[in-house]
């Protein structure tokens, strides 16, 4: 292999790498153009709450999805809003690190009660979500609700905190899982598992 060859291979691996990063960090922006996490910037996570953009770069970038299904009023919140994800799950640096580098993170919050933007039909049909819970989507008028209805329509399930991990199709590769509560390992053997299914 002559010299010129080898710089040619070695500058275009570190290229596509620095372009899956710079993705990872430029695209994550969800319906309203920020998080609304106050635990994003603190962790510094690669994550969005627009679950049509978390889909688009997952394909870009050929990562698996993580899920996050959460709620201030569900039977996972600890205190001041937090749920077993924000306190318990994320303050681990590995698992943060897992997160980051290994799958596309979409926190979808059931009681946002942010009023919705750019919700049309067109987005709908974008993330496949069935007829019959768009007119009870439109009327609630909230993210919370089309977060929630996404939750049952794909998902079967309206009960928080969930954690579903998919392909880069959005198909789940992995049963949905609950009740992790502080158990980080369980969690990274949950995450280990999704990682593992993606690469078959």
């Amino acid at each position: 292999m002559t010299l010129n060859l080898y710089l040619i291979i070695i500058i275009t691996i570190i290229t596509q790498g620095l372009s899956s990063e710079q993705l990872d960090r430029n695209e994550l922006i969800d319906i309203n153009n920020k998080t609304n996490l106050p635990f994003q910037s603190k962790h510094k996570l690669n994550i969005t709450t627009d679950i049509l953009k978390g889909f688009e770069l997952a394909k870009k970038v050929d990562k698996p999805i993580l899920i996050v299904f959460a709620g201030k009023e569900c039977r996972g919140v600890i205190q001041d809003g937090y749920n077993e994800f924000d306190k318990y799950l994320i303050t681990s640096k590995k698992i943060r690190k897992k997160i980051n580098n290994e799958f596309i993170t979409i926190y979808l919050d059931v009681d946002n009660r942010t009023p919705l933007k750019n919700i049309n039909t067109e987005y709908m049909d974008k993330i496949k979500l069935s007829e019959r819970w768009r007119d009870e989507i439109i009327r609630r008028n909230s993210v919370g609700s089309l977060n929630l209805y996404i939750q049952i329509d794909k998902f079967k399930s309206n009960s928080q905190p969930m954690y579903v991990i998919t392909n880069s199709r959005g198909e789940a590769i992995i049963k949905p899982f609950e009740n992790v509560g502080n158990n980080q390992k369980l969690f990274i053997k949950k995450l280990n598992e999704g990682i593992s299914k993606a690469k078959k």
